[in-house]
C-alpha cells in the first residue's frame, strides 16, 4: 500500500485495511473476500501492505481498520474482524445511510 492510496480514494470508497503477519491477514482477507457483493455495493476495498512485509512491520502484530469515505478511522481491532460486523458497522453510518435512501 502506497501512502497515497488512501488519501486518492477518499470520497470515493471505504478502504478496510488488513495489516499482520502473513497467515493472519491471508484468513480476515478470505472472509472478506465470502460477503464481496455485500462489499462491493457499499463501496469496499480491501488494502494490506503484501507480501513478504512481515520484517517491516516491526513487531506490531495484527490489525484491522475500516477508513471511511471522509478518510476517518471508523474502527480498529487487533483481532480478525468478521466480514457481517464491518457491514453492519458500514450500514449504521450517516453516509451509507444516505446512500441507501
Amino acid at each position: 500500500m502506497q501512502a497515497d492510496t488512501l488519501a486518492a480514494l477518499r470520497w470515493q470508497a471505504r478502504p478496510v485495511v488488513v495489516l499482520g503477519p502473513e497467515a493472519q491477514v491471508a484468513r480476515q482477507i478470505a472472509d472478506l473476500q465470502g460477503h464481496a457483493e455485500q462489499l462491493a455495493e457499499r463501496e469496499v476495498v480491501i488494502l494490506t501492505d503484501g507480501p513478504g512485509a512481515d520484517a517491516l512491520r516491526d513487531g506490531q502484530g495484527f490489525q484491522v481498520l475500516l477508513i471511511g469515505k471522509d478518510g476517518g478511522v471508523k474502527m480498529s481491532s487487533a483481532k480478525p474482524v468478521a466480514a457481517e460486523d464491518i457491514l453492519s458497522l458500514i450500514d449504521s453510518m450517516p453516509m451509507r445511510q444516505q446512500e441507501m435512501r
